[in-house]
């Protein structure tokens, strides 16, 4: 698969500058990282984690990335600390002046390391000047330092699929099935397996009787976190082996602070199951789950009839999906049916999906059901593409006003069936405060929809992205009483976006809050600093989206920052590793 780094204009010209600071204490990088951003906005905003891990192959600074969304009224602050594995802890505060959402880091040096994967996380607390912390006492990043090496056995089980006698869970002498190295984990952290795995039986869900891996017991804490992952040096596969009865990891029994890693899925399928129909490659479903983390994992060709997704979480508070994959997601065969997706949840908060990259399904992320108050997903840094919708907040028949969303820094490409961003209402319900900037959309919206399409919404913000060959930028259908704040407007900002090769119009506003229908154009407040004309991508076709330095995206947006994606120097997208970027960290 090719690499795929997007970055604005000539961020390569100071790539090496711009990702690894050379202090070890908390800086404001915004004039090197990204332009400050001063977006007048009501609200004091929001802080939390703008990349959710750094990644390395060798000791050395891990540096974390923090930044401010939804508002930037007031000068405000929050504190940070790291903790885990043996490191140099650090801790500080972060300040943010009125009118600025620039990104700041501070970093964390690991000195030595153990056998086995190193890792540390960092935490923010304490918020100050008004602004909250977008995910509460769950706002973490995480550092990883994976060397390939291996866990000693007092720290880990194994099992090799393909091992012809059944052993004690070395890793000289492993068991032969996953089911007996996860029985047999105790408080150790680590299962590492190999081969190809089809859940035989062993776990067989009472709900509806299909085959599955009932995954570890809960952890307490992140301390005590446990690692299910492929053997380094080898692929771990579940494979349903065309089965008609057979899901992947399945929980129910409320797990907690497991991670899932390097695990391939592929022909899993529960349509022969008749009183459950959920087709998934990993689902924790509604056993009140917290920090669920699933790291480069790939999905192909999961089957059910009802609600399908590679990864579902269910009632989980608090999880990232980081480097992962998903095609082909079926409903009774169909990839294109709007109950798909590569991230599927139910009434979950606080998650994040950062740098993957979902195809050839109905949606790329799905949120549905969401309990009011809920804060929604942050979505960055992805790939989204050949999808009937790309993100999908979807609502049931209960009262649900999820907010505080963010789609950043994402591609979509090719989400022409219907739409690229997708709010539906349905009575009563509602979300607001979406934040959704400095994407890509690339042949997006079918039909009459826009590449954003939002029904009942309220106080969302887009700015600085690309419409490349849409319908219409976006639209707004409808806005009626059934909302809590019936004073709301629908959009609170939406401006300095860029459009080229637009098939029906720019946008458009039908709101019976402002008694009538119109099309919005700058004289309604929105829009006025929009632009237009070729955006002068790279390679468009073979999905290089790189700026050329004669682009009229560049140095365009709010406040000078340019249009699209960040030009920073970190933003990755999709699940593959930048060359060579493994010796210094991101």
């Amino acid at each position: 698969m090719k690499r795929r780094v997007l970055p604005r204009g000539l961020a390569l010209l100071f790539f090496a500058i711009c990702i690894w600071p050379a202090s070890a204490n908390a800086s404001d990088n915004s004039s090197t990282l990204a332009k400050r951003l001063k977006i007048n906005l009501t609200t004091h905003g929001r802080i939390g984690f703008y990349v959710d891990y750094s990644e390395r192959s060798s000791v050395g600074e891990h540096t974390f990335y923090v930044c401010r969304t939804h508002g930037t009224a007031g000068r405000v602050s929050a504190d940070y600390a790291t903790h885990g594995d043996p490191h140099q802890n650090v801790s500080g505060a972060l300040v943010w002046e009125d009118g600025d959402a620039s990104i700041k880091s501070f970093t964390a040096k690991v000195l030595t390391k153990s056998d086995g994967d190193h890792r540390i996380y960092a935490r923010l607390s304490n918020a100050n000047g008004g602004v909250v912390l977008h995910n509460g006492g769950n706002t973490i990043a995480y550092g990883v330092i994976e060397d390939e090496t291996i866990a000693a056995d007092s720290n880990a089980v194994f099992f090799d699929a393909e091992a012809t006698t059944n052993g004690v869970g070395a890793q000289s002498n492993p068991y032969n099935n996953i089911y007996d190295a996860i029985a047999n984990v105790g408080s150790k952290r680590y299962i590492y397996g190999k081969g190809v795995v089809t859940p035989d039986g062993t776990n067989t869900n009472v709900e509806g009787g299909f085959k599955c891996i009932t995954p570890p017991a809960s952890r307490p804490n992140e301390e005590a976190r446990v690692y299910v992952r492929n053997w380094p040096g080898f692929k771990l596969i579940v494979d349903g082996a065309g089965l008609s009865d057979c899901n992947g990891f399945y929980a129910k029994g409320g797990q907690s602070y497991l991670t899932y890693r390097g695990i391939e899925f592929r022909d899993l399928d529960v349509t022969g199951v008749p009183r459950f129909n959920n087709g998934a490659a990993i689902f924790h479903h509604y056993g009140n789950s917290k920090m669920i983390n699933i790291e480069r994992c790939s999905a192909v060709n999961v089957n059910g009839t009802t609600n399908d997704g590679a990864y579902m979480l269910w009632g989980v508070d608090g999880g990232k999906i980081w480097r992962c994959t998903s095609s082909n997601i079926q409903n009774n065969g169909s990839n294109s049916h709007q109950n798909t997706a590569g991230v599927f949840y139910y009434s979950s908060t606080n998650l994040s999906i950062q740098r993957c990259e979902f195809s050839n399904s109905g949606c790329g992320i799905f949120m549905k059901r969401m309990n009011a108050g809920d804060v929604v997903a942050v979505v960055r840094f992805n790939i989204i593409k050949d999808t009937n919708v790309g993100v999908r907040f979807g609502y049931g028949s209960s009262v649900q006003e999820p907010n505080y969303g963010i789609v950043q820094s994402n591609l979509f490409k090719n989400c022409a069936t219907y739409t690229a961003i997708q709010h539906t209402g349905a009575s009563p319900d509602q979300a607001g405060k979406h934040w959704i900037c400095n994407n890509v959309f690339d042949n997006c919206g079918g039909g009459d929809n826009g590449a954003i399409r939002s029904t009942d919404t309220y106080d969302q913000q887009i700015f600085n992205n690309i419409f490349f060959n849409c319908r219409k930028m976006w639209d707004m259908p409808e806005k009626t009483s059934r909302q809590s704040d019936t004073t709301a407007a629908v959009l609170e900002y939406a401006d300095y976006n860029h459009e080229f090769g637009t098939g029906r119009m720019h946008y458009e506003y039908l709101s019976l809050a402002y008694k009538s229908s119109s099309r919005l154009n700058a004289a309604s407040g929105f829009g006025a600093n929009d632009s237009s004309g070729n955006p002068l991508f790279i390679d468009a076709r073979n999905d290089n989206y790189t700026l050329s330095a004669r682009s009229p995206c560049v140095n365009n947006g709010v406040d000078g920052a340019s249009q699209g994606i960040y030009l920073t120097g970190i933003e990755v997208l999709g699940a593959q590793d930048k060359k060579g970027a493994r010796t210094k960290g991101e």
